[in-house]
């Protein structure tokens, strides 16, 4: 007999204000449970991951503690944190603030994809 999953389970990065939170707030009430994954707590997902997105090293590491169980729970990956940074001509930006929106906004994403979509393409084989 095949085992029914009936609880929908959704990861979505920067919960806790703004856009991720309205996400958060809407699925879980049809059911789903919800993690956060972010800077701050989420006071409408069921758990929280904290960690800074642009600590990749940092964020790297958290996410390959979690259990592969904790990995593959989730139907749903929302990756919505993001940060505007300055808003200037790009030539009048210093390059470590647009490196700073990079972190965030690009390259913690592929941390996340690679992390979670890795574990599961093991977990199936």
């Amino acid at each position: 007999m095949k085992n029914i999953k009936t609880t929908k389970n959704v990861l979505i990065t920067g919960a806790s204000s703004g856009f991720g939170y309205a996400i958060a707030e809407i699925l879980t009430s049809k059911g789903w449970v919800a993690t956060n994954l972010g800077r701050n707590p989420s006071t409408v997902c069921d758990e929280n991951i904290l960690i800074d997105l642009s600590e990749l090293d940092l964020l790297d590491a958290k996410i390959k503690e979690l259990p592969l169980s904790e990995i593959n729970k989730f139907d749903l990956l929302i990756l919505n944190a993001g940060t505007l940074g300055e808003i200037k001509h790009i030539s009048f930006l210093a390059q470590e603030s647009v490196m700073e929106v990079m972190r965030v906004n690009v390259f913690s994403n592929k941390i996340i994809l690679d992390n979670f979509l890795g574990n599961i393409k093991r977990s199936n084989l």
